[in-house]
């Protein structure tokens, strides 16, 4: 498992606030760049997204049951 984040700099759960825009895609919710949440997983087949996942360490990913 590789990772461009620096972890040390993370706080697991919390991402800086940022400001609101009028075309947010989720009521209430505010847009997300790529490393706001490094601890988040996709898992994939080679062309498409099946589920999510969070990393809990370096070599092990939890997701839902019915994902594997």
């Amino acid at each position: 498992l590789a990772s461009s984040q620096d972890w040390s700099k993370n706080h697991c759960g919390r991402r800086p606030l940022i400001a609101r825009s009028d075309d947010d895609k989720v009521v209430g919710g505010n847009p997300s760049l790529r490393g706001d949440w490094p601890w988040s997983c996709s898992m994939r087949r080679p062309t498409s997204h099946v589920c999510g996942g969070s990393l809990i360490n370096g070599q092990w990913i939890i997701t839902a049951a019915h994902c594997v």
